[in-house]
C-alpha cells in the first residue's frame, strides 16, 4: 500500500534502550523501514542483542524485514558496548596504508556488527579531510588526499560487506571541506561542479563503481550546485548529480 511504502522510507530512533509503546506503533501502524541506535540505547551486549531481537519478533507479521543500523566507524565515532576493544580512527589506518590491515579494519567491524543483529552501518567516511579547520570530520576520515581515501575506505567499505553488513558510505558530495559542524549549523561549500570531481566526488564514484550499498548525503550547502535546498533536499544534488550524472541505482538516506 501507499501507507507501507511510505514507512519504509522512514528510519528511526528510540528512547531508552527497551521496546515501549512507540516502538510497537511505528511498526504495527506506520511500517517503518528500520531503526537506528546511538550510545544511549546501548548499555551492554546482552541487552543489546535483546533489544535486537525483541525488534525483530515485534515485526515478524511484516513481510519486509527492518534496517537494524548504528553508526560504527571506529575512533571518536563508536557506539557499541565498551565490552569491545576501541578501534583505532580511521586516519590511523588511513595512515598505515596497508591494504590488508584496511581490509581487515571493515571485517572487524561487520563481524562485532553482525554478532549483535546489525544488518547496516553508516560508514565508512569517503569524506576528503582537505579543510584543517574542520570541526567535525577531522580523524574521521582516512586522510586528505583522495588517493588514501579511496585505496583504505572502499577497502573497508568491502570489508564489512564481507560480513553481510550494509555499508552506507557517507557524506556525499563531501563534508571534508567545511569548518563548520552540520549537526549545528548549515555548512556551505562554494565549489563549482569540475572542482568537487577533482576531490569530494572522487572516493564516491569509487564506490559507486565498487557498487556500494549506499550512500549517506550530507547536510550541506552547494551553492554552485543549489542556491536553495542543501544536499540532504537538494534534486540537483540526489536525482541529477547522485542518480542521472554518476549513474547511482542504490539506497539514499539523509
Amino acid at each position: 500500500t501507499l501507507e507501507e511504502k511510505i514507512g519504509q522510507l522512514m528510519v528511526v530512533g528510540l528512547n531508552g534502550n527497551t521496546i515501549d509503546d512507540h516502538t510497537l506503533v511505528m511498526l504495527k501502524k506506520y511500517h517503518i523501514g528500520g531503526f537506528v541506535l546511538f550510545k544511549y540505547n546501548i548499555s551492554n551486549v546482552n541487552q543489546t542483542l535483546e533489544l535486537l531481537n525483541d525488534l525483530k519478533r515485534a515485526n515478524s507479521t511484516n513481510p519486509i524485514p527492518l534496517f537494524l543500523s548504528i553508526d560504527e566507524e571506529g575512533g571518536k565515532v563508536s557506539r557499541l558496548p565498551d565490552s569491545f576493544l576501541e578501534l583505532p580512527p580511521a586516519k590511523k589506518i588511513g595512515d598505515i596504508n596497508d591494504k590488508d590491515i584496511s581490509l581487515e579494519y571493515g571485517k572487524i567491524i561487520g563481524k562485532r556488527l553482525k554478532s549483535l543483529g546489525f544488518n547496516m552501518n553508516f560508514g565508512p567516511v569517503l569524506d576528503v579531510n582537505s579543510n584543517p579547520k574542520n570541526p567535525v570530520i577531522g580523524d574521521r576520515a582516512f586522510g586528505s588526499t583522495t588517493e588514501t581515501v579511496i585505496g583504505n575506505g572502499i577497502l573497508v567499505m568491502n570489508g564489512t560487506r564481507s560480513e553481510n553488513i550494509i555499508s552506507v558510505v557517507k557524506h556525499f558530495p563531501g563534508h571534508g571541506d567545511t569548518n563548520t559542524d552540520s549537526h549545528k549549523d548549515l555548512p556551505v561549500i562554494n565549489k563549482e561542479l569540475k572542482e568537487l570531481k577533482e576531490l569530494e566526488l572522487a572516493p564516491f564514484i569509487k564506490g559507486i563503481e565498487q557498487e556500494t550499498d549506499g550512500i549517506m548525503i550530507g547536510h550541506i550547502l552547494f551553492p554552485k550546485l543549489d542556491n536553495k535546498y542543501p544536499a540532504t533536499m537538494s534534486i540537483e544534488v540526489i536525482t541529477k548529480l547522485l542518480r542521472e550524472r554518476l549513474s547511482y541505482e542504490g539506497l539514499i538516506i539523509s
